[in-house]
């Protein structure tokens, strides 16, 4: 249903407008996401170089609040939010545990 709406009206519905952001900026967002993601699961899991866990969580938060200042982030802001909240938690926790 989403493909047959127009650009304003997914706009005004809550939706992203086809081509609002630019295709690097969307790579660039994904893949470092996904980077910092592996490196706050797999140091921890394997018990290699741990202190990476908390390190990556940290740059998932400043990644997220500076995504916030942005029209992209505040786009996503619910997501953005989540996510941010959830890595100060891994951060602190894990910061902690060392």
């Amino acid at each position: 249903m989403a493909a047959q709406l127009g650009d304003r009206m997914m706009g005004e519905l809550g939706g992203v407008p086809a081509g609002a952001f630019p295709a690097g900026l969307l790579l660039l967002d994904s893949l470092l996401s996904i980077l910092v993601s592996v490196a706050v699961i797999v140091p921890w899991w394997t018990g290699w170089v741990p202190i990476l866990t908390p390190l990556a969580a940290a740059v998932l938060v400043v990644f997220n609040v500076l995504q916030l200042a942005t029209q992209y982030g505040r786009t996503f802001a619910g997501n953005v939010f989540f996510t941010g909240s959830l890595a100060l938690v891994i951060a602190i926790g894990r910061f902690m545990e060392l």
